[in-house]
């Protein structure tokens, strides 16, 4: 896998310098339960045994090769495997549920003239289709290739994301999925909002800002704005 990641400076300079930066892969989509279905369909496959702990223990946050190898046995060819998840994920990221929370607050900075970014690690021309259907022309999305962990991104994709749109980072707010991502977020200099999946709800989100949740749903997407304006 490459270890570069695509990025493109696009900033108008009649945006509002603040920033929104989306983990499009498991935040704004159900990719978590997509991800965990891609990797039991791969391992049920292979005559693996797995059980409703094996995603979260031994998959979600840990590298793909070894967590493959350490299930599927350290001979394990694991480039099969890996492509097939990687295929199931494009297919997700075309028809999986949208968190409507985090499509509005998508729609309302967009509408504000902020900037928004999607962060990926699944075919840029999908993901900006889907964008697209969604309604939120204006949005950039950045492609990042390397992917060496089940559900986590490198820890510089949040900065190189707001260098896409030429922010400092303390002007943005990170919407993530994964404590890690709060952590990567956090050190980078963001705000952050947390929108999670139950099947890693046990994670230490400690440092984050907002937790979908805690308060109700009808004033979540105000609240998340609210950490978005702050940033202004």
């Amino acid at each position: 896998m490459s270890d570069e990641s695509t990025e493109q400076e696009t900033a108008p300079t009649s945006k509002r310098a603040c920033g929104l930066i989306v983990d499009f892969d498991f935040a704004l989509i159900d990719g978590i339960s997509a991800l965990e279905k891609a990797c039991a369909k791969v391992l049920e496959g292979a005559g693996a045994k797995t059980d409703k702990g094996t995603f979260p223990r031994h998959l979600f946050g840990h590298k793909v090769n070894n967590a493959l190898r350490t299930l599927l046995g350290a001979e394990a060819k694991t480039e099969a495997c890996i492509a097939s998840i990687a295929s199931d994920m494009d297919h997700a990221a075309e028809k999986a549920p949208v968190d409507e929370a985090i499509l509005a607050v998508c729609k309302r900075t967009l509408e504000a003239n902020a900037h928004v970014v999607f962060v990926t690690m699944r075919t840029q021309s999908v993901v900006e289709a889907r964008v697209e259907t969604l309604g939120l022309e204006g949005a950039v999305v950045l492609k990042c290739e390397r992917c060496d962990r089940f559900g986590d991104y490198p820890a510089d994709i949040w900065s190189r994301a707001a260098r896409t749109i030429k922010l400092n980072p303390r002007f943005c707010t990170a919407i993530v999925a994964s404590a890690t991502s709060v952590r990567h977020a956090v050190v980078a200099g963001m705000r952050t909002a947390a929108f999670t999946n139950p099947a890693i709800g046990f994670q230490d989100f400690s440092g984050v800002d907002f937790t979908a949740g805690t308060v109700p749903a009808s004033d979540t997407v105000d609240a998340v704005m609210a950490l978005i304006n702050s940033r202004a």
